[in-house]
């Protein structure tokens, strides 16, 4: 078989560390387009015969990409508010490309916790900023998002970060276009975009 590392080429973005990876980079649809070609690369290599089968699928779902990329791009341009609270840090690259300004409620682990200081600090900002959802990850407990929802008046909605898709969803048609069609409209709704 073929191993490739998708992220093999990309500018990886960090945590406010300045030294932890941020592995979330197939959130952001331009990204997956260069991903797409370096995976198509690797199996033109490693299977010269149906190169042109390899291009011409790759081709293809560059364009639909590039066509996610123009929606979510003209979608999330006017919207009344621009912060997406998480959380966790997974949503900062889907963030940054369209002009969002992210703030998660814990780091890159879904699984870590927020002190009582850090809770209190994102409770004023989000009253102080006026946001209206915050937003969950599927596969994340949903404790701090609705602590926080619970202490500034929020409401819960869910982002999917495209790495948990069930078996059922993907036999019903679920993939990574139509589960950015989602995100995309969940982050519509909460910005109150035009």
């Amino acid at each position: 078989g073929v191993v490739v590392k998708g992220s093999e080429g990309l500018e990886l973005r960090t945590e406010p560390d300045g030294i932890t990876p941020d592995p979330h980079y197939w959130l952001d649809p331009v990204l997956m387009q260069q991903v797409t070609e370096t995976v198509r690369a690797a199996l033109a290599k490693a299977d010269p015969a149906n190169e042109g089968y390899y291009r011409t699928q790759a081709d293809a779902y560059k364009a639909q990409l590039a066509a996610l990329d123009d929606k979510m791009g003209l979608s999330l341009a006017r919207c009344q508010t621009s912060m997406i609270v998480t959380n966790h840090a997974a949503f900062h690259y889907l963030a940054y490309r369209y002009g969002l300004t992210p703030l998660a409620i814990t780091g890159l682990s879904p699984e870590a916790e927020a002190s009582p200081e850090q809770l209190a600090q994102l409770t004023s900002l989000v009253k102080e900023q006026g946001v209206r959802y915050i937003f969950m990850e599927k596969l994340a407990s949903p404790k701090l998002a609705e602590t926080l929802a619970r202490e500034t008046g929020a409401q819960v909605a869910v982002l999917d970060p495209v790495e948990g898709l069930s078996a059922s969803e993907l036999t019903a048609g679920k993939d990574y276009l139509s589960v950015q069609q989602e995100n995309l409209g969940a982050l519509q709704r909460a910005l109150t975009c035009r």
